[in-house]
């Protein structure tokens, strides 16, 4: 039997990136192993999955121009250290055994903490503001149709 990693890079020459990425998905429970991460993380980008790519170099630590634009899109696409964690697969998360996966854990766990003390962090983007706003320009609205209705009603039984 051939090798995994050289039967998904098979698959990947041969343009069938989804069979590669679930094969090497399904490897991830059993072993974690920087050649396995990074070439899961190349079948992303090769997909155009620049998130999922961005996710794994990260923990890699691959640093090259394909990497800094994967983890620019992961950054954008997850604004926040919580939602970067979550979005790293399962295994990744329970191993903990790269630097960087520790490292994201204890940023996202400062941010939940944080979250939770109802301290405001620079990832919370003002959300409160926004829903207060809305909820201001709602009851306007509402003041308005409600003036808008009496208005009419009145002036329908002044001239009948």
């Amino acid at each position: 039997m051939t090798d995994p990693l050289e039967r998904a890079r098979a698959d990947l020459r041969a343009g069938r990136p989804w069979k590669a990425r679930d094969r090497l998905t399904g490897m991830l429970v059993q072993r974690l192993d920087e050649a396995l991460v990074d070439l899961l993380a190349e079948v992303h980008y090769e997909m155009r999955d620049l998130p999922a790519a961005g996710a794994l170099w990260h923990v890699t630590g691959r640093r090259d121009a394909r990497a800094r634009e994967a983890i620019g899109a992961w950054r954008e696409r997850y604004g926040t250290e919580e939602a970067r964690w979550w979005s790293l697969p399962r295994p990744l998360r329970e191993t903990h055994e790269q630097a960087r996966v520790r490292e994201l854990e204890a940023e996202a766990k400062r941010e939940a903490q944080a979250r939770a003390r109802g301290v405001r962090t620079p990832a919370d983007g003002g959300w409160r503001a926004g829903a207060v706003g809305c909820l201001l320009v709602g009851l306007v609205l509402a003041f308005l149709a409600l003036t808008v209705v009496g208005f009419v009603t009145v002036v329908m039984w002044v001239w009948p």
